[in-house]
């Protein structure tokens, strides 16, 4: 179960000493260990309050309630329970009930010997043990990870586990050391317990935050997220912002309207942008301010809703400039469908413009979140259609000819005539009059990212 162990991090110390709690509450009868997994905790002291609570029900046979009673003073503990609390022993368990017994016998072929059966009856947990690489570990092929008399359980139960992590660590490795990578599944996970597993497992394998919240609460794991597309659909209209103020980042002055504030900001972020302020949507802008008023310090916007560039980024960026004027930082948006290469570049082209014309430096910080069918393989295309670092051209050469990129940051021009059309693409500092040094007789025009068109 491949695990990136960061031993300076809080976050590595943490999942140890949950692993350790796991272990304890795994060796528990199973009674008991059902008990104390009913009760949240967080580290080591924690499980230790929760299991001497739970230990003193166990043996006192009564309540949680009647248990709490004895240690206020309510009732007394005979002796005897008091010193299983202090050193439990683990009770010998039939491992097979009466009625599985039972079921195998009917569902075996007749000739088996009774005694097998009787066997079964009798088999106890005093004899089983389980020899195992300690989680967390890197294991390689053909090293074998369980050995005990329960292989064939234990390898069920963590072959899918090791398969989650593993696939982390190869996302991790094919985003690179500088990404974090989040784990956002809980939806199509198998069931409750598959998703907390998962969850899980991600971290172990390197990820850096998941959606799920009971993962986080029962393994320390930091707990990430974002506005869903229902939050936005859910508002058709300004009005519908309610509270409608916020109040500034250091606390100083009266309220601010904040539906007002972005109705100026829409208007200058438009005016830059060439667009009108009609093209955005306003249910989503709304959605966008409410968001920003409950989570001003958290405010990170998905943009795909209705449209990324048309609606979406105008509505962030006024709902964000908004927020700056408060003295808050937005954190970023997140684009859950399309060419997600191509809306980041285009949206970190918009950020930055908007940084340069309103003079706000932390735009160009803004986080960009890519989520949807994201695999090994995209990650690894994002990472390399890569044409250009800091103004000099990059190329990428491989065997499959289609797959190499064109060097350096290229403009498209679409020229037209009665034999038909041609894309025309070529460096974008190039001007046009070098490319084409004489008329011709075709229409020429401009394809920017935005799907506006100037005809030359």
């Amino acid at each position: 179960m491949g695990r990136w162990l960061r031993p300076e991090g809080p976050q590595a110390r943490k999942v140890v000493e949950q692993v350790a709690c796991e272990g304890l509450v795994n060796a528990l009868p199973s009674s008991l260990a059902q008990q104390v997994r009913c009760h949240p905790y967080k580290d080591m002291p924690g499980l230790l309050e929760v299991l001497e609570r739970q230990l003193a029900v166990y043996q006192a046979g009564g309540t949680e309630r009647h248990a709490r009673g004895n240690r206020q003073g309510w009732a007394a503990i005979p002796e005897p329970s008091r010193r299983a609390v202090e050193a439990p022993q683990r009770p010998k368990e039939k491992l097979a009930s009466p009625r599985y017994v039972t079921y195998l016998k009917s569902v075996m072929p007749s000739t088996i010997d009774e005694g097998f059966f009787d066997f079964l009856r009798e088999v106890d947990s005093s004899s089983v043990s389980v020899a195992a690489i300690p989680e967390g570990s890197v294991v390689f092929p053909k090293v074998c990870a369980i050995d005990g008399s329960t292989r064939p359980i234990a390898s069920g139960s963590v072959t899918g586990d090791n398969l989650v992590s593993t696939n982390a660590a190869r996302f991790c490795l094919a985003a690179g050391s500088n990404k974090k990578l989040l784990e956002f599944g809980l939806r199509r996970a198998q069931g409750p317990d598959g998703g907390l597993s998962a969850s899980r497992y991600s971290y172990i394998g390197g990820f850096h935050g998941s959606s799920n919240v009971l993962a986080g609460k029962y393994f320390n794991i930091p707990v990430v997220g974002t506005m869903a597309h229902s939050f936005i659909t859910s508002f058709s209209s300004l009005k519908e912002v309610h509270p409608s103020t916020l109040i500034s980042e250091n606390g100083e002055g009266p309220p601010v309207d904040l539906v007002k504030l972005s109705v100026f900001w829409l208007n200058r972020v438009c005016s830059h942008l060439h667009m009108t302020p009609e093209e955005a949507n306003k249910g989503e802008l709304a959605a966008f301010i409410s968001y920003a008023i409950a989570f001003p310090r958290n405010f990170l916007a998905l943009l795909d809703t209705y449209s990324v560039i048309r609606s979406g980024a105008v509505n962030f960026c006024t709902v964000a400039l908004a927020l700056c004027q408060l003295n808050y930082q937005p954190v970023g948006v997140r684009l859950d469908s399309g060419d997600l290469c191509r809306q980041s570049v285009d949206l970190r082209r918009i950020f930055h413009s908007c940084s340069t014309e309103f003079q706000v430096p932390g735009f160009k910080s803004l986080v960009i979140i890519g989520s949807n069918s994201i695999s090994e393989q995209s990650v690894m295309e994002m990472k390399e259609q890569l044409v250009q670092v800091n103004g000099k051209p990059r190329m990428k050469f491989c065997e499959d000819p289609e797959k190499a990129t064109l060097p350096g940051r290229k403009a498209v021009y679409r020229l037209y005539n009665n034999d038909g059309i041609l894309d025309l693409l070529y460096i974008a500092k190039v001007p046009i009059s070098f490319i084409i040094p004489t008329p011709i007789t075709m229409s020429i025009e401009m394809i920017t990212i935005d799907q506006r068109t100037v005809t030359y």
